[in-house]
């Protein structure tokens, strides 16, 4: 590989072909301003540059050749070089036509956006990367309709879901494809159950790989919706893919650009606590108990703010380098990253490293096109857990009497708060992020290498390889004195390393032809598709040395490890014709043909068509002076999901009671799984007026999912095994996007820019075996009796969903009066699981606000969200420990609403409840007899200040006196400034889980999660 790219840059350097230079100016038609940033290109040739702060530019070029001007928000200039021909003048109009906007599509292909009959929303990198955030998808929340990005927490590192549209499937994963310079990436998630102790994905989070992308690289992110958009990429594209370009460099002079973010972060939302009680039970005070029913707490007790103290301010600081340049038919571009986040709990942060590199060059008079890039990334992440063995949740239920940063005794062993033992008693907050210990080390290289060959003008050939290798390292040390671990474990060490290795290439055959206003295009393809994983866990118990975190300091006949191997293998052949008549009607078909390692013949092999059609009517009706563009879509696609490796055959599992062997593990065979089959459709429109200050977008789409795929179902133990995977159930999802822009102001000096992105749209279960009364997925039964769950639509007007939320509720008669037990005057409980609520939001709605005075520049994103209920499962946590903020009116007696359970609650006249209760007296009134119903937040709403970002750009004049500088921009910026909500916990955007889960995974449940800091930065950029 390093060989391959010195060789490369060597034949950038060897190339040069003579040609006049050719300089002048690009100004604006409107104020007759310079524009810098425009993009100058020789048609045809690989000559590039940009226009400098003042708007100037040098370039070389032949007699007859065209110059191209290109610069998104203006339209198209081209010149066309005369002899001897240097100082010109370029003007340029404010609004690009739609007709010449040019996006990045399936397999890297530019497309002119008025030929595609799906939705496709961009957004630009500078956009992504001028909001500072540690994961780029982060960024994209608020900016792209329909697409919802869930964090998994407020620590560094956090992992995220994204989800476009809806999700569809029941077990499998929802996420999108991420696809970087045309080429797909590896964005899968640790999974938990590799390693030794086979833990669910929710106690330890990890760092989403999409992560590592710096953000300053990116030239622009393109965001293909639905099988319809993205039928070329087969079934690893059925969820939709995000298509990033990264930056390019640009023949020229060289370019250094620097620039850097310090930043402070604080958490500042927590759960509300009651502070008036102490511990103890039914009114009697005592330290054996973690619980906080004793009495109150006498006059003048002095309460420390715990919660308050033990939180830090967060850093975060961030410096990137880029250098770029070329000459003629080369160009390189060159950067690097430092990256180093500080939590705000104690003891955590995240360092990353990242260099990187991109080239490309022209041979042969342009006939061949090579290009590539390497990317090197290292990141430390220093975590804690989370969830049910987290701090976070003891640091909510420590006692407010305790002074929590008090967590050692004179002789250095851990100071215990109760008399009881390891059942009652839990880690102090401080202990934990001292003592436990819990890290991970990723080193990644991934990128590209691509070759397209044109020995014709009409047919192009195009080679293209990606590569993506990681290896993970962690750590997962528990003190022998914490109350995580078993007294007799004496303290556990796991330690796990997992290698990756994603492999694919790309061939693709493109032909085109113009009969008279007729364009047509063929395209040809094939992908392969390989990747490997191999995981190595080892995990001992009984440490010798309390302190001491290394694997060899415990006990030895405590040792286990675990290997888990990984591999999958799929081919795709694709076949695509486009027919564009005359620049306003456009027809494409497509087809492909999957085939995957991971199922058996003849189901491994499945084929999808698909179609779409554009039709840009303003081309009809040029006499509209208002209407600047306009157009109709309609798309329809098939795709397919086949299914994770070594699903179809029970497996071999080591057995650890018997002196070694193997014997057949719990799930079934399963030799007649399909793939999961997608049938997809969307219609829209595009419109915009008024020369482009008015634009609107609206889609509508509509997607089925049959024959799902359902992971790990319980069987009767009478077949011998007790999970097993088959085929069944049909979702259908359905929904409505719209983008809406306007500019309301637009002076010489002022210009104010909206963007609106509205959703709504929603999953629904169409069909469900009969025999499985309930689906659920395993890893969100979380606390208490709330879990993510599939339910069969079977009474009419139901309309369950697949955000459905399934739990205990209270017993009721069947006129819906809750039954109460006639010996305690207390609610009885229904032990079985129903649908208690819905995640799935009413609709989302995300502002992008962009104002600019002179070279002051503003941007404001706001995230909006109306509907969807949320799992408050702190709320329970403190409710059953007595410290939630409704208990302070213990003391006074009341009676249960209710009938009694004797016998008559089925009659006309069922017995009143009159059996008056003190839970002073009584905890079971809240401890025991209670219902998780009851903690289901509904129709829970959010505003919140995503990201706002204030930059100057110092004057040009002042520059040129430095004679130094090209660009300086100085900025503050924020991220997760505000939130107004009506949810009573902390942060309602909450996920219980990790992306490694299936389905819908966590979001929407919260516990033991800490909330989204607010992060204030700034920092300046420089050009040279």
């Amino acid at each position: 590989m390093y060989t391959w790219l010195l060789g490369l840059f060597l034949v950038m350097i060897g190339q040069s072909v003579w040609a006049q230079k050719v300089s002048g100016i690009v100004t604006s038609e409107e104020d007759g301003l310079p524009i810098p940033g425009v993009s100058v290109i020789v048609k045809g040739t690989s000559k590039a540059t940009i226009t400098t702060i003042d708007g100037t530019f040098e370039i070389t070029a032949n007699e007859g050749e065209s110059i191209v001007f290109s610069l998104v928000g203006y339209r198209r200039q081209e010149f066309t070089v005369a002899k001897e021909v240097s100082n010109i003048k370029i003007s340029m109009s404010n609004g690009i036509s739609k007709l010449d906007e040019v996006v990045v599509t399936a397999m890297g292909v530019d497309k002119a956006k008025r030929t595609l009959g799906y939705s496709a929303q961009a957004v630009k990198g500078e956009e992504l990367a001028e909001v500072n955030r540690e994961n780029v998808v982060d960024a994209l929340q608020g900016r792209i309709a329909g697409l919802t990005v869930n964090a998994t927490g407020g620590a560094p590192g956090s992992s995220s879901q994204i989800i476009l549209r809806a999700a569809t499937s029941f077990s499998q994963d929802n996420q999108p494809l991420f696809v970087v310079d045309g080429v797909p990436i590896n964005n899968r998630t640790f999974n938990q159950g590799a390693l030794v102790s086979d833990r669910p994905n929710r106690d330890l989070d990890y760092v989403s790989p999409i992560a590592d992308l710096n953000p300053n690289d990116i030239e622009s992110v393109n965001v293909l919706k639905g099988p319809e958009a993205s039928a070329l990429y087969g079934f690893y594209g059925a969820n939709g893919a995000i298509v990033i370009t990264t930056k390019r460099g640009k023949s020229g002079p060289g370019k250094v650009t620097y620039s850097n973010n310090f930043g402070f972060s604080e958490v500042y939302r927590f759960p509300e606590i009651q502070t008036e009680y102490g511990q103890g039970t039914n009114g009697t005070a005592s330290l054996q108990y973690r619980r906080h029913f004793g009495p109150k707490y006498p006059a003048g007790t002095q309460l420390y703010d715990n919660i308050g103290n033990f939180f830090q301010t967060g850093t975060n600081t961030n410096h990137n380098l880029s250098f770029e340049g070329g000459k003629d038919n080369t160009s390189f571009r060159v950067s690097a990253a430092l990256t180093d986040n500080k939590g705000v709990i104690p003891t955590t942060g995240l360092q990353r490293y990242s260099l990187g590199t991109r080239g490309a060059t022209k041979l042969l008079d342009g006939k061949i096109d090579l290009n590539g890039a390497l990317n090197l990334v290292r990141t430390q992440n220093q975590k804690t857990p989370r969830g049910a063995n987290g701090l976070f949740l003891n640091l909510l239920s420590w006692p407010a009497v305790d002074d929590v940063s008090n967590y050692l005794n004179s002789d250095g062993s851990r100071r215990r708060i109760t008399s009881a033992g390891n059942d009652t008693e839990y880690d102090n907050p401080n202990f934990t992020i001292l003592k436990n210990k819990t890290s991970d080390l990723i080193d990644r290289a991934y990128g590209n290498v691509g070759v397209t060959y044109s020995p014709v003008k009409w047919l192009n050939f195009a080679l293209r390889g990606g590569y993506d290798f990681s290896t993970a390292e962690g750590n997962y040390f528990i003190h022998p004195e914490s109350t995580i671990t078993p007294t007799a474990d004496r303290g556990i060490i796991e330690n796990y390393v997992n290698n990756s290795r994603v492999l694919n290439g790309t061939g693709l055959l493109t032909a085109t032809k113009e009969v008279g206003k007729l364009n047509m295009t063929l395209r040809l393809g094939s992908s392969l598709d390989e990747q490997k994983y191999n995981a190595v866990s080892v995990r001992g118990t009984q440490l010798v040395i309390p302190d001491l975190n290394s694997i060899n300091n415990t006990y030895p006949t405590t040792m286990r490890n675990k290997q888990t191997y990984s591999t999958r293998r799929s081919v795709g052949f694709f076949a695509e014709a486009t027919f564009d008549y005359n620049r306003f009607l456009t027809l494409t078909t497509s087809i492909r043909n999957d085939r995957t390692s991971t199922l058996l013949a003849p189901n491994n092999s499945f084929v999808y068509p698909g179609a779409n059609v554009s039709f840009v009517f303003s081309e009809l009706l040029k006499d509209i002076k208002w209407l600047d563009f306009g157009k109709l879509r309609f798309g329809l696609a098939g795709s397919g999901r086949d299914v994770p490796p070594y699903n179809i055959k029970s497996d071999l599992t080591p057995q650890l009671t018997t002196g070694a062997g193997y014997a057949l593990g719990f799930t079934g065979n399963s030799p007649n799984l399909r793939p999961e089959i997608i049938k997809s459709y969307s219609v829209g429109t595009e419109l915009n007026f008024f020369k482009n200050r008015l634009g609107l977008e609206l889609t509508y789409f509509n997607q089925v999912n049959s024959d799902q795929i359902m992971r790990l179902v319980r069987l009767s133990y009478g077949t011998g095994y007790v999970l097993q995977n088959f085929n069944g159930g049909t979702s259908s999802a359905e929904g409505i996007e719209a983008q809406l822009n306007v500019v309301p102001v637009k002076t010489k000096d002022f210009e104010w820019s909206t963007l609106f992105n509205f959703y709504k749209g929603r999953t629904r279960i169409v069909e469900f075996p009969a025999d499985i009364p309930e689906y659920y997925v395993s890893d969100t039964w979380l606390y208490g009796n709330v879990r993510a769950s599939v339910f069969p639509n079977k009474a009419s007007g139901d309309n369950y969903s697949m955000t459905t939320l399934a739990g205990y509720t209270y017993a009721r008669n069947s006129k819906g009066q809750v039954l109460i037990s006639p010996t305690t005057g207390l609610p009885l409980i229904d032990a079985s699981f129903k649908k208690i609520g819905d995640r799935q939001p009413d609709f989302t709605l995300g502002i992008v606000n962009r104002f600019r005075y002179k070279s002051l520049n503003l941007s404001v994103t706001l995230d909006i969200r109306k509907g969807g209920d949320i799992y408050n499962g702190n709320a329970l946590y403190l409710w059953i420990l007595g410290l939630h903020p409704n208990q302070t009116d213990r003391e006074t007696p009341r009676v249960v609403p209710g009938v009694l359970s004797d016998g008559k609650q089925e009659t006309d006249n069922p017995t009143v409840n009159t059996i008056q209760v003190i839970p002073y007296y009584n905890n079971d009134y809240y401890r025991a007899q209670f219902a998780e119903e009851s903690f289901i937040e509904k129709d829970i709403n959010w505003f919140r200040i995503k990201d706002a970002r204030l930059g100057w750009s110092i004057p040009q004049e002042w520059l040129k006196r430095t004679k130094a500088f090209k660009q300086v921009q100085i900025y503050v910026a924020g991220t997760d400034l505000f939130l107004l909500t009506n949810y009573s916990g902390a942060d309602p955007n909450v996920n219980g889980v990790t992306p490694g889960v299936g389905g819908v995974g966590g979001t929407g449940f919260d516990y033991g999660t800490l909330s989204t800091p607010r992060v204030v930065s700034f920092g300046l950029t420089v050009g040279f």
